[in-house]
């Protein structure tokens, strides 16, 4: 699912998976460069890019964070309007 909405001036994206979410041992990883767990042609830099895009260019806030017991992993992108 993906929903957008507005709160307290920002734009807010979400974007629920429900593929049974991200163990812990790896969550703390998951924006780190050449972070990766596909062991064939991953470079590791996808979330890295994307969380230093939004955080130093849009001024804005990336969380990914797992929902328990139900497996849904929920990113969150928070952009100011101002």
């Amino acid at each position: 699912d993906i929903g957008l909405y507005l709160k307290d001036r920002k734009l807010v994206i979400q974007i629920i998976d429900n593929g049974g979410g991200i163990e812990d041992e790896i969550m703390k990883d998951i924006f780190n460069a050449y972070f990766s767990t596909k062991t064939q042609r991953g470079k590791g830099m996808g979330l890295y890019i994307t969380k230093s895009f939004i955080e130093f260019d849009l001024e804005g806030k990336l969380f990914i964070e797992n929902s328990d017991p139900i497996g849904y992993t929920t990113a969150t992108i928070e952009i100011p309007l101002d």
